[in-house]
């Protein structure tokens, strides 16, 4: 007997290593499409382009360059797929726009998207399926707002203080309408006015002090996005930036967006300015400043 068990075993791994049959994948498919269909997917990196392709660790393999998370990063599920060697999840980017009345980013429906994630196995298990969404996407408690850059993380992180609701924690509460009713085939350039610029002192310079507040010497514009270009959204974008004694940018943080990547665009060049410091009797002094960047089509 024990000659017999002996000689069965093989033949059980060679039958659990035998590729899935049409089947069996079409039974998986069907347990992942009827978890995640219709669901709000937030990719891990956000990648730009039509198709983007993971390694099953969550590697990129293929796709674009990382873009903004207003326009890259949130993907709503319209299938998911388990094909021989690839998982494919098909959907819509989604695209987040501010609405001034509602004062909230809310969704739009953006164009068609397909997530690929190489398998390293023709026979995954459900298990195994699983695990590489999650490298790929955001899933369970995991926080997706901790994963954008560091100027919009007290925008998301709080969003009462800013009368906004959060669309990584409030997604049902603002249903995607369609991106198509925003954009229209335009020729007509797109780019950003000369921004303005508050001041407000982080430093206490006292009763007598004799008070100078910063001044831009330089401050480079920045660029549309083809996004907010085709869909002709103009928009001012507030951020409170913190300018060091040596005329530097040392943290900004976004106040209120505007949307569709134009917020980032406008942080980077952000991060080029430069000023002639805040003074407080003569002397250099760090300072905290309200600016704002709008964008209007000329």
């Amino acid at each position: 007997m024990g000659h017999a068990q002996h000689s069965i075993l093989p033949f059980l791994i060679l039958a659990l290593a035998a590729p899935l049959s049409a089947t069996d994948r079409h039974a998986i498919s069907s347990l992942l499409d009827k978890a995640y269909k219709d669901q709000n997917l937030v990719l891990r990196t956000s990648n730009s382009g039509a198709t983007i392709r993971y390694s099953q660790d969550g590697r990129l393999i293929k796709g674009g360059e990382p873009g903004p998370w207003t326009l890259d990063a949130d993907i709503h599920c319209a299938r998911v797929e388990l094909k021989r060697k690839d998982l494919a999840i098909k959907g819509k980017r989604l695209y987040f726009l501010y609405d001034k009345k509602l004062e909230v980013l809310r969704p739009y429906l953006g164009p068609d998207v397909n997530v690929e994630i190489a398998l390293d196995s023709d026979s995954p298990s459900l298990s195994a399926l699983q695990q590489a969404i999650a490298n790929v996407f955001v899933t369970g408690s995991e926080n997706a707002r901790l994963l954008v850059p560091h100027y919009w993380k007290d925008y998301l992180l709080h969003p009462n203080v800013h009368a906004t609701v959060s669309p990584r924690q409030e997604m049902s509460a603002v249903p995607p309408g369609s991106i198509q009713k925003l954009t229209g085939e335009s020729k007509e350039q797109a780019s950003p006015v000369s921004s303005r610029h508050n001041i407000e002192f982080s430093a206490d310079p006292g009763k007598n002090g004799n008070v100078t507040p910063p001044r831009p010497t330089y401050k480079p514009e920045p660029s549309y996005t083809p996004e907010a270009r085709m869909a002709r959204i103009e928009g001012t974008v507030v951020f409170s930036v913190v300018i060091d004694a040596s005329g530097r940018v040392t943290d900004e943080s976004i106040l209120r967006p505007v949307g569709l990547g134009l917020d980032d665009n406008a942080a980077q060049t952000l991060q080029t300015w430069k000023f002639q410091p805040a003074t407080v009797d003569g002397k250099p002094v760090a300072a905290r400043v309200g600016v704002e960047v709008s964008f209007q089509l000329r």
